[in-house]
């Protein structure tokens, strides 16, 4: 091998679209039709390596990505959107009318809150698509130390976002947290333990106005 490993960028995703190439349903997602939307990362958060290793962020051509939609929904009728950067996709809002109106359902991976709500039209895809677990990775308890590894998120924001979520229908939340980051204090830890139970008071307080309350996963 060479001393030094020089990166292999590729420029223009259509020309070697990542989506899913065998089907089963004995696989992680297997009810999905998977399409890597985008690649690389315009946030470069202290502990992801993809906003620093795959730069700059490169987006699929929208003739591609819908020519793969079509071809997906003949096998499967949910589709994944995948990458670090699903909700600045610029052509998603097309994206989502075109499988809605194939009569598909849409799917992503884990989702900046602020993109979500900027962006009405996907919370209302993933509505109307029967999800019922939204992911979420706050990556710390404490304003303070999500503010250091670049993802700040005030617990106001945050907290109203859930309740907006719950109240919308999407019953189930799941969280991501990273423990042992740098500076982190046992306050950081509470302090996930704290955020937790407020989002499940939160959870409970709205869900009495429907009669049924969903469940929050930590990871």
């Amino acid at each position: 091998a060479p001393a030094t490993v020089e990166q292999c960028l590729l420029p223009e995703l259509a020309d070697y679209p990542a989506y899913s190439r065998i089907l089963t349903e004995n696989t992680e997602f297997g009810g999905l039709f998977l399409l890597q939307i985008n690649r690389g990362c315009s946030y470069r958060c202290r502990f992801c390596h993809t906003g620093y290793t795959q730069p700059p962020l490169r987006h699929l051509a929208l003739d591609v990505a819908l020519q793969l939609i079509q071809q997906g929904l003949q096998y499967r009728n949910r589709i994944g959107l995948v990458g670090a950067d699903v909700a600045n996709y610029p052509h998603l809002r097309e994206i989502c009318e075109a499988i809605a109106s194939a009569g598909g359902k849409l799917s992503v991976s884990s989702l900046r809150l602020n993109m979500l709500f900027d962006s009405d039209f996907l919370l209302k895809a993933l509505i109307d698509g029967g999800q019922k677990t939204i992911a979420l990775a706050p990556e710390a308890g404490t304003e303070r130390l999500r503010k250091l590894i670049r993802k700040a998120l005030p617990n106001k924001v945050f907290y109203e976002a859930i309740e907006r979520m719950v109240s919308e229908y999407i019953p189930h939340l799941k969280f991501y947290f990273l423990v042992g980051l740098p500076t982190e204090t046992n306050d950081d830890l509470d302090a996930i333990i704290e955020l937790c139970k407020k989002c499940r008071h939160l959870m409970v307080k709205t869900a009495k106005r429907r009669g049924k309350s969903g469940k929050i996963t930590i990871n």
